[in-house]
């Protein structure tokens, strides 16, 4: 016992004494100087051990009995709390990371809510999640949705048309709209039967490839389609107000618009996974900037999902750069290079004077 606790305290000195004062990045920002900031770089996920603090990484990789778990294919992703979930198409599993705890898991397989059975994914790509913690998984390979509660116990499965393959997905209220990349469309559903409430998109050539969904402050149903080259508008019954983009190699027009997420400013974030970038538009629909084109590891490398949060702000602020005050934190899954989750906090720089770019940080309430 005295002999292996020796060992551990001599690796212990090592790792102090080799490893030396880490060198401090500078941060990288979108867009880049002269320009104020709006977006900076934080940090990147790639195995189970990158919640850690740093001492206790190098700690646990310097003894750990295996290697840790690394993402195969990362294709979405989504925030609860402060917790941040990824999906992993690689490994058939849900990931799990508490930035408040600093702890990871990886999942593979799901009890029954109801116990004596157990669900594996088998080719999951999408994921949402609701009010009450529930998480719906989009599977490809079962062409259906999962559905687990909130503590990642398997609650059912949905039936769909024969065919059906599951696209983007959106959870409120008690009802869950799915996009069909087979049969081009959009399903409401009651979340607690299964029943099909609406249909968006039946109108010839409405919709292609419903990629991701999400709801924007109106209320309205943003769609990305990745096959008509844009994101779509539709009212909460189903009408179609309006478009943003079309196929293009300049800003403000996409060429595989992917996962979408409209922040807590009401701010519309867009995966381009051919530009590996993400494009931000304001209420009104107009590009106000882009960012992640930059070189490792601040760059994307063929981008899917997207997520943000404010909550799990004080989570990551030890690698927010002094100065910058973080609104929300992004998520963004890449599936390739390796696979990987970056992290940007979007912002401004504290003090600095954004009034010409039609954007005012003072906090009084008008008068």
């Amino acid at each position: 016992m005295l002999k292996r606790c020796c060992t551990v305290l001599v690796l212990v000195l090592l790792l102090a004494g080799c490893a030396g004062p880490k060198k401090k990045l500078e941060p990288v920002y979108f867009p880049p100087p002269p320009d104020l900031p709006r977006v900076q770089y934080l940090t990147t996920f790639i195995t189970e051990l990158d919640v850690l603090p740093e001492n206790k990484r190098r700690l646990a990789l310097a003894l750990g009995n295996t290697a840790p778990m690394v993402f195969k294919k990362a294709t979405d992703v989504a925030f609860y709390g402060h917790v941040l979930y990824v999906i992993d198409s690689g490994i058939q599993a849900l990931w799990r990371f508490d930035l408040q705890q600093r702890k990871a898991r990886v999942l593979q397989g799901f009890d029954s809510a109801g116990g004596g059975e157990t669900f594996a994914l088998q080719k999951p790509v999408g994921l949402t999640i609701d009010e009450q913690g529930r998480k719906f998984i989009a599977d490809s390979g079962l062409h259906t949705v999962i559905v687990l509660d909130k503590d990642e116990k398997y609650i059912r499965s949905y039936s769909f048309p024969e065919g059906f393959r599951p696209g983007g997905m959106v959870a409120a209220g008690g009802n869950l709209w799915v996009g069909d990349l087979r049969h081009h469309r959009i399903y409401r559903i009651d979340i607690a039967n299964g029943e099909v409430l609406q249909t968006f998109g039946t109108k010839e050539g409405e919709l292609y490839w419903p990629y991701s969904l999400a709801f924007d402050s109106a209320g309205n149903l943003v769609v990305s389609d990745m096959g008509l080259f844009k994101v779509l508008k539709f009212s909460p019954e189903g009408k179609l107000l309006g478009e943003i983009g079309q196929v293009g190699d300049r800003p403000g027009q996409f060429t595989r618009p992917k996962g979408i997420a409209v922040a807590p400013d009401g701010l519309l974030h867009v995966v381009d996974g051919g530009f590996e970038n993400v494009q931000v538009f304001d209420r009104n629909d107009r590009l106000l900037m882009y960012y992640a084109d930059a070189p490792p590891p601040a760059n994307l490398f063929l981008p899917l999902g997207i997520a943000v949060s404010a909550d799990v702000v004080p989570d990551l602020q030890e690698f927010i750069a002094p100065g910058f005050k973080a609104s929300y934190v992004v998520a963004v899954a890449n599936q390739f290079g390796p696979s990987r989750v970056s992290l940007y906090a979007f912002g401004v720089r504290e003090g600095a004077d954004y009034s010409k770019y039609g954007l005012s940080t003072d906090k009084k309430k008008p008068q």
